[in-house]
């Protein structure tokens, strides 16, 4: 009933018997509020102490189809903590700009690479993150 109120009845994987996606957004929501993170001030307060922000991290990649990490970076960035989510998107954009096959990079190879690339601009990571989304979004003819 939540999932139809909500407005999502997307599964959280491809798999056959895939749980919609409220069900780990409820995991997650319950898991948070158990460490004490109920409002986006909150991952910014955790974000300061690598064992609150880690306790945080392992309470929403343990839920389903969570594993990867990626909503958790997205999830942060959203509450306005600095951060990437390595995403194919972001991939692509590196392994590009790299001459790399982006079906082989890491995730955290990609992220590490935005990072340093942000700051040699003098840019948050997250903008950096958002302008190359936005760039690759764009569909382009070779």
């Amino acid at each position: 009933m939540w999932a139809i109120k909500i407005g999502t009845g997307h599964k959280t994987s491809t798999a056959r018997n895939a749980p919609v996606k409220p069900v780990a957004m409820l995991a997650i929501a319950e898991g948070l509020a158990s460490l004490g993170i109920r409002s986006t001030a909150d991952p910014r307060e955790a974000a300061k102490d690598p064992d609150r922000l880690a306790d945080a991290e392992e309470v929403w990649t343990k839920a389903v189809g969570q594993g990867s990490g990626i909503t958790w970076r997205y999830g942060l960035m959203l509450a306005g903590v600095d951060g990437v989510k390595p995403d194919r998107m972001i991939k692509r954009f590196v392994a590009d700009a790299l001459g790399m096959n982006w079906k082989k990079m890491t995730a955290l190879f990609a992220q590490s690479a935005v990072i340093e690339a942000a700051a040699a601009l003098h840019l948050t990571a997250t903008a950096l993150d958002h302008a190359i989304w936005s760039w690759q979004r764009v569909p382009r003819r070779g």
